[in-house]
């Protein structure tokens, strides 16, 4: 028989051996894959929800065979982005401090990673963003230096409200205890190490890093408030840095300002799916899109749907596409979301109407568009939106031959940035209502000249054009 030696040796260096039964326990593969009916059944069984496998869990499912160590279920259910299995985890009296073998909890993995729902989740349940992990860096850093600058801000505000993080008694195990041989110890590290590099884009330059989180808006916080309506749901996304694309300016700060604006205007928290990051990736659009908003809204409701990032045109058809996380301008078809697709499946809910705004661009001349290499922009070709019809009504940044450009003081897309500006009351009549067109009539003509300014045109539009009527209430 085999010693146990060589079968740890093997989980933690090797890429293609998987997961095997003796060094990873049910709990914590559950908690790994996002299977929360069976972590809740396994923790009813008497599972032990603080446990540590010597050898880890299989973590960051884009890097095969990473593995770490002395990671709880917690961290394991983090590191993957299992919302629903960290908030079950945390519900049942998951220690939110606990730390793995290089001494990070799952606060600052969420930070790494970009999960900002998640980062939400833990900090709502008292996770200590004062900690700090074996290099000496907290959260906040963690996810500045990961260029990762809305859960930064999100740090910032949660210090500027004073919040007290709950500091929960740490179980007996909370200092991961040190493997029997120091070989196996160094072995761990290095592949924890390893498996952060394997996923991490790279540092930003100082100068970067100190411009996007640094920005200050005068739209960022509502200036008014809204009761809160029950039937009313949101889906936001804000894609700004992509696994191989260039980045979009500022689209996660725009995402960030819009849910917040949101919840002002009465969209219950709860009722809002939040998508940044590598969260924003096909299929989480997929599946919100087209099972969790149809399974959910009704014939009362209104659904808002936001989308910050980049857009792109097919070379062959002009269609266009909005680019998730991963997306790739060579294969849109496989990779990108497609507008017809995203008019087709709104326009089929049930609810009373549905609002929908791109702060993006279709050209492929640069801005918020981006196009498959040795390819001409497509600026005269891209059916950028057609008419979507029925209950929809669209708001996007651009006509489908220009660029959607930034205003960099205020660290926003132009769009957004007067969008949010006009509901907190530019747009607002002597009543003080704002309508969706009364908001378009006042955001059109200020995107126009903040792009001249950069001798560029920029045209929002509003589809349908002729749009009117109090049924069209805002707030």
């Amino acid at each position: 028989m085999r010693s146990a030696a060589p079968i740890l040796r093997a989980c933690a260096a090797c890429a293609f051996i998987p997961a095997l039964s003796g060094c990873v326990s049910p709990l914590i593969q559950a908690s790994t894959m996002g299977d929360t009916k069976k972590v809740l059944a396994l923790l009813n069984k008497g599972s032990d929800i603080e446990m540590r496998p010597i050898t880890g869990c299989r973590m960051y499912a884009r890097a095969p065979g990473a593995w770490a160590g002395m990671e709880t279920p917690l961290i394991c259910a983090t590191v993957n982005g299992r919302y629903e299995t960290v908030k079950a985890l945390l519900d049942r009296g998951a220690n939110v401090n606990a730390r793995d073998f290089v001494q990070s909890t799952a606060l600052m993995y969420s930070a790494m990673l970009g999960h900002m729902d998640i980062v939400e989740l833990l900090l709502s349940r008292g996770a200590d963003e004062d900690l700090k992990n074996k290099e000496g860096l907290t959260a906040l850093q963690i996810a500045r230096q990961k260029g990762f600058y809305a859960i930064a801000e999100l740090f910032q505000k949660e210090k500027a409200r004073g919040r007290v993080a709950v500091h929960r008694p740490a179980p007996s195990q909370e200092a991961a205890p040190a493997p029997d041989k120091e070989e196996m110890r160094r072995m761990m590290e290095e592949a924890a190490r390893k498996a952060v590099q394997a996923i991490s884009p790279p540092k930003p330059a100082q100068a970067e890093a100190a411009g996007p989180a640094a920005a200050v808006s005068d739209v960022d916080r509502p200036a008014y408030s809204l009761p809160e309506n029950p039937a009313n749901y949101a889906l936001v996304i804000g894609v700004e840095k992509y696994e191989t694309l260039p980045k979009a300016d500022f689209a996660e700060r725009d995402a960030v300002a819009v849910k917040e604006h949101l919840l002002a205007l009465g969209y219950p928290q709860r009722n809002i799916v939040f998508l940044t990051g590598m969260q924003a990736n096909y299929t989480n659009i997929k599946k919100y899109v087209e099972t969790w908003l149809p399974a959910r809204v009704r014939e009362d409701s209104t659904v808002f749907v936001f989308f910050s990032g980049h857009g792109a045109p097919d070379p062959r058809t002009g269609q266009a596409y909005l680019v998730p996380f991963s997306g790739d301008p060579e294969f849109l078809e496989d990779t990108a979301y497609p507008m017809k697709r995203l008019y087709a499946k709104l326009g089929a809910l049930k609810a009373g109407r549905v609002l929908l705004a791109m702060d993006s661009c279709f050209s492929g001349a640069g801005g918020r568009s981006v196009l498959a290499k040795g390819i001409r922009p497509l600026v005269a070709k891209v059916d950028s939106w057609g008419d979507p019809g029925g209950k929809i009504v669209m708001l996007s940044a651009s006509d489908g031959s220009q660029i959607s450009g930034t205003i960099e003081e205020q660290g926003h897309g132009a769009f957004t940035y007067y969008l949010l500006k006009g509901l907190n009351g530019a747009a607002a009549d002597k009543a003080g209502t704002v309508t969706i067109r009364s908001l378009y009539d006042y955001l059109a003509p200020k995107v126009e000249d903040a792009a001249r300014l950069k001798n560029r045109d920029q045209t929002p539009q509003l589809v349908p054009s002729d749009i009117r009527g109090p049924g069209l209430r805002l707030r």
